[in-house]
């Protein structure tokens, strides 16, 4: 609300005409406005409603009536600041401006369950009654419905794979474990950059979660097997004793590159929380009472494949309260950058999430609605004074 009195004071003060309650019509066009000597080059038709007082004849439900009035505006500017609305993207394609088909972004992924009608998901997941818990540092990997069948693939690749992958389907960052789903930087993120694969998909599919982003999977593997031959960790459980980072003392007094490739391992594997770590083993298939000694090998590759490729099936995006960005809007390309004016239509210029810029997370997209108000307002008014000038000669 503080910016909101800021700007309305600053409108105040330049002598600006706030019209509120009024529904815009139309945006009409007069391109050949000088030739045909009409008064503007844009006609803006507009409806108003006019309380009426009760003269005792009754009328709305606090006795006065209302009354809608229709005007029209004639001016050599108009800028579109609509936001995200309907309207305006409306306005645009009516003046010939080509527009991309909008969707949301930056948006939390559900978890898919039975209700989604799909067979291949359980109303249970891995993550199951883990809300609340923040991952630092997770590699995400989106698989949607046509990547789906390599899932199983996709599980025994190593790292270079996800140098491999497009920027747009990885991600790098804090996770967060939602009632509903998963959220965070990185799921945000990744709803940013792949949100139009996300919607042509209609929001069905896999996230592989990588906890261990800095090792590949036979890596991982030898980091557990080092890990369950310690003295002091043979005899514990495997689900009450989950890796720590415990040789922090002795690498600054030996040095970290004198010490076993497998005890380095050791100083990246993260510090998972126990409920986490409790149900990643459990996925895995390995009884929590197992001694950390007594796990077959087979129990050692599952569970390094359960943390380096954990796969989230995701089915919906979360609500519209949740959503911070839409997607498309006015094509970029049509749009002179340096005054926000439309190619296309000469006295048309656009602010903000109209045009199809969406950022990530960050103030991304407030900054794109500040710096494109600014340039579309001044470039406006100069625009309507330059047309007034060729108005009086």
């Amino acid at each position: 609300q503080s910016v909101v009195d800021v700007l309305s004071a600053a409108a105040e003060r330049a002598g600006v005409e706030l019209f509120t309650g009024v529904k815009v019509l139309s945006v009409v066009n007069n391109s050949s406005w000088m030739m045909m000597e009409q008064n503007a080059k844009f006609d803006i038709a507009l409806e108003m409603k006019q309380v009426l007082k009760d003269n005792g004849k009754g009328g709305g439900s606090n006795g006065n009536s209302t009354k809608r009035i229709k005007s029209t505006i004639s001016c050599n500017s108009v800028v579109l600041a609509t936001g995200s609305s309907p309207s305006g993207y409306a306005i645009a394609k009516s003046l010939g401006v080509d527009v991309a088909s909008p969707y949301p972004s930056l948006f939390s992924f559900r978890f898919a369950t039975n209700d989604d009608n799909d067979d291949s998901h359980t109303n249970t997941h891995p993550l199951e009654g883990l809300h609340g818990i923040s991952i630092p540092d997770v590699h995400l990997t989106l698989m949607t419905k046509n990547d789906n069948d390599n899932v199983t693939q996709q599980q025994q690749k190593t790292k270079q794979n996800q140098k491999n992958n497009s920027k747009n389907k990885t991600q790098r960052g804090d996770l967060l474990i939602t009632h509903r789903g998963l959220s965070g930087p990185a799921a945000l993120r990744l709803s940013s950059f792949a949100a139009q694969e996300l919607h042509q998909c209609k929001y069905r599919g896999t996230i592989l979660i990588n906890f261990i982003p800095d090792l590949t999977q036979k890596e991982v593997y030898d980091a557990l097997c080092y890990y369950a031959s310690l003295q002091d960790v043979r005899r514990k459980n495997v689900g009450t004793a989950p890796p720590r980072r415990r040789r922090r003392r002795q690498q600054l007094s030996h040095g970290y590159d004198s010490l076993p490739l497998s005890e380095s391992f050791m100083d990246v594997l993260p510090d998972l929380p126990k409920r986490l770590w409790f149900s990643l083993i459990t996925t895995s298939q390995i009884d929590p009472n197992t001694k950390w000694s007594q796990l077959s090998k087979k129990q050692r590759i599952s569970l390094s494949q359960v943390l380096t490729s954990l796969p989230i099936h995701f089915h919906g995006k979360d609500t519209n309260k949740e959503e911070f960005v839409t997607a498309g809007g006015v094509m970029l390309s049509n749009v002179d950058l340096k005054r926000m004016e439309s190619k296309q239509v000469p006295g048309l210029f656009f602010v903000g999430e109209v045009l199809n810029v969406d950022g990530v997370t960050g103030g991304f997209n407030f900054q794109n609605c500040w710096t494109s108000g600014y340039v579309a307002g001044v470039a406006a008014a100069d625009s309507a004074l330059l047309m007034e000038k060729k108005e009086e000669i």
